[in-house]
């Protein structure tokens, strides 16, 4: 990221930005902490009467707003067609890795679970539509999370359209339970799955045993034989 943000300032200003990687973790820490004190302007974070210590005394606030303007986490030029699906799926790739670490705490439940993000532009490739609400144009995003406390996202994927997840080696069950088995290649056997029936179906929780692993949800009525 660092390395990738010294070269988006040079090819726009000609300028070098002198950043290391540790400036680049205080940076990226500032913005987690402001996002959780929720200041309504971002300046007031150095003001006298408002300043926060912690996020002032490890960047001043121009250097902030340069790094903030010129943050890249993919390089430009590696994606030559500048088209958005590559350069959106190249910066979640560099995030993935440090979500999937964060796996080495032992637990012995998980969830897994769909969230929308909303309203998106029509001509999104991730896009989804939803008539019956009133911004139809979303996308979905789907997770895999550590129980209540922490519920720390482990693995992410975004849904994107009808290519989406044809999980390698594994049976194609539907667009629900892949995601589930995209997920549980990652997981230690043994550990405990929750889902809600979006995802539930008997062939899953019979692959989930396959896997050694225990799944956990509530199905729908059409999707239970009647035999």
């Amino acid at each position: 990221m660092q390395e990738n943000t010294a070269i988006a300032i040079h090819q726009k200003t000609e300028k070098i930005l002198n950043s290391s990687c540790s400036e680049m973790q205080n940076f990226l820490g500032a913005t987690l902490m402001m996002s959780c004190l929720g200041y309504p302007q971002m300046r007031l974070y150095w003001a006298r009467g408002t300043r926060v210590p912690a996020i002032a005394d490890v960047l001043t606030r121009d250097r902030f707003f340069s790094l903030r303007g010129a943050l890249e986490v993919v390089n430009d030029l590696d994606f030559p067609k500048k088209t958005k699906r590559a350069v959106v799926c190249g910066t979640l790739d560099n995030f993935k890795p440090g979500a999937g670490s964060m796996q080495k705490a032992p637990e012995a439940f998980f969830s897994v679970h769909c969230r929308t993000i909303n309203p998106i532009d029509r001509s999104h490739y991730a896009k989804s539509v939803w008539v019956w609400k009133a911004s139809p144009c979303r996308a979905q995003e789907f997770s895999a999370c550590k129980p209540h406390p922490s519920g720390l996202v482990l693995d992410f994927d975004i849904y994107q359209r009808k290519s989406f997840l044809k999980v390698d080696n594994c049976p194609d069950l539907g667009l629900g339970p892949n995601i589930v088995q995209l997920f549980a290649r990652t997981l230690p056997m043994g550990i405990s799955l929750f889902f809600d029936r979006y995802f539930t179906t008997l062939p899953l929780i019979e692959k989930l045993g396959k896997m050694s692993l225990r799944g956990t949800g509530t199905i729908m009525k059409n999707r239970v034989s009647k035999h």
